[in-house]
């Protein structure tokens, strides 16, 4: 059997044909996929932490409103105890 060097030009040839092809083909639009993917999620993690800020500060809002809840109600128990203390004095 005798070596053909022009089959084998041919054949390294048409490989490297099919490897170009391949990648414009299947590896360039995958890549790309990939990429928009990553900028993707990127954007939602980025979202997800500005949410978790909103959060934190409703939370705390939510905790001052309460404090002052609490004062209020303290202040309107204080505020019947006097009117009835008002109103035993009046009928004395």
């Amino acid at each position: 059997m005798e070596l053909r060097w022009w089959e084998i030009l041919i054949h390294v040839f048409n490989l490297v044909i099919l490897i170009v092809v391949l990648k414009m083909l299947v590896y360039k639009p995958i890549v790309k996929m990939i990429d928009d993917r990553r900028k993707k999620i990127h954007a939602i993690e980025d979202e997800n932490y500005r949410l978790e800020e909103v959060v934190e500060e409703l939370e705390h809002e939510k905790e001052e409103l309460e404090h002052e809840v609490e004062e209020l109600e303290q202040t309107v128990e204080e505020l019947e105890h006097a009117v009835e203390e008002l109103e035993h004095r009046s009928g004395e």
